[in-house]
């Protein structure tokens, strides 16, 4: 049986089915990036704020947030990657 929507063997509604969820894990990913950015955009600036105290409790906050920051935008970039290749 030829799919009447791609030409392809299969079930017709098959590949529509699939399609259409690629498209909602795709909207997904975006917006998990999104919330990613922004986590990693906070992160940021509780280490600035951290680091403006300039006391060594501080200081060890402002890496720690820096460091869930630099996590965050990791993560960002790696759910983007695919998007950037294409």
């Amino acid at each position: 049986m030829t799919n009447t929507t791609n030409g392809w063997p299969g079930k017709p509604d098959q590949a529509t089915a699939l399609q259409k969820r690629v498209a909602e894990l795709e909207g997904a990913l975006d917006a998990a990036a999104r919330v990613l950015h922004k986590a990693g955009e906070q992160f940021t600036a509780y280490a600035n704020q951290h680091a403006a105290k300039g006391t060594a409790v501080s200081d060890l906050k402002a890496a720690a947030n820096q460091q869930w920051a630099q996590r965050c935008f990791n993560a960002h970039d790696a759910a983007l990657k695919g998007k950037k290749d294409e």
